[in-house]
């Protein structure tokens, strides 16, 4: 890093330049010596520049910046929007101050703002990212929104309109009971250096309809609650789904969302799977299991078509969705 001559500087950031990360670095050390960010009230009398002459460099904080130049300095002059503008500043009706061209350009002053305003930040989350379909769950939404250095004009969460702090920070907040997935839209338009923006973020909660894998007596679990049947429930997104334990005389079930399953294995041997009354090793249909909320979910059925038996060794099985 280093502080370089501003005529040399300029020509780093010309039209079509790519400024480098060094440049960008040599442009911030060398502002860091002739640029102080100073604060004045614009309302009241006097002279204007007492303060900006006596001033200390101090962290700003308000909505938009002016660059002026006054006694061989620049400065980033920052105070309420509407009370200066690029040339002059005026207190009162008698106390108007021209002010001396910068020695950046107007394009070059929007660079240097650039660097110093930020745009808008959103930080969103769920307390749930997925949950089992037709099961209510309470899903709580939460947006933290940074607008210090714009002023927004609107926010929008699935367009409904939210309130807007003028503290800069806006918390955006929603709970509510869901059966199935969604989505949440927040959409933000503001204004950014005089530039109408906009800023829309989407963050999602799946619902998963419920797989169900393990042992049992039963021989047909169509169109029966899922709470009632004796296997192992799996929620997730997944394709795959794995039994592993002891084969102890009865069926193995796999009942999945997923249609075209192939099931081999703990050895990589492929199982044939026939129809619900053929003689191959694992039988198949289509069918329905009805969710927790009532309603019925699409789902396919597969089952070993005998009993097994691993005379105690674990063995393991296989279900994949292609």
């Amino acid at each position: 890093m280093a502080i370089l001559k501003l005529d040399y500087l300029k020509t780093l950031f010309q039209q079509y330049d790519r400024p480098t990360e060094q440049d960008f670095a040599d442009l911030i050390d060398t502002l860091s010596t002739t640029i102080d960010i100073v604060t004045y009230n614009v309302g009241g009398t006097g002279n204007v520049w007492d303060n900006v002459n006596s001033s200390v460099t101090i962290v700003h904080d308000q909505k938009q910046l002016t660059v002026v130049y006054h006694n061989g300095k620049t400065y980033l002059f920052d105070a309420t929007l509407g009370k200066y503008g690029y040339g002059a500043i005026s207190t009162t009706t008698n106390n108007y101050v021209d002010l001396i061209a910068s020695q950046f350009t107007n394009e070059q002053v929007e660079q240097i703002i650039e660097l110093i305003t930020d745009d808008v930040t959103v930080i969103e989350s769920l307390n749930i990212e997925s949950f089992e379909k037709g099961l209510s769950t309470v899903i709580n939404y939460e947006a933290l929104i940074d607008h210090s250095d714009v002023t927004v004009t609107s926010i929008k969460l699935n367009n409904v309109s939210q309130q807007i702090s003028t503290s800069g920070i806006t918390t955006v907040t929603k709970s509510e009971g869901l059966t199935n997935s969604k989505s949440y839209v927040l959409v933000i338009d503001y204004i950014r250096l005089g530039v109408n923006k906009q800023s829309s973020n989407t963050i999602s909660t799946t619902a998963y309809a419920p797989k169900f894998y393990g042992l049992s007596m039963g021989l047909d679990y169509d169109n029966q609650l899922v709470s009632t049947i004796p296997l192992t429930k799996y929620i997730g997104n997944s394709n795959t789904l794995e039994y592993s334990g002891v084969l102890n005389s009865m069926y193995l079930w796999f009942i999945v969302t997923e249609t075209l399953n192939e099931i081999h294995d703990q050895n990589g041997l492929l199982f044939r799977v026939g129809n619900w009354t053929s003689d191959d090793f694992y039988i198949h249909k289509s069918g329905l299991i009805t969710l927790a909320n009532g309603t019925n979910e699409p789902v396919q059925f597969y089952r070993s078509k005998t009993t097994l038996e691993s005379k105690g060794q674990n063995y393991k099985f296989e279900i994949d969705g292609i």
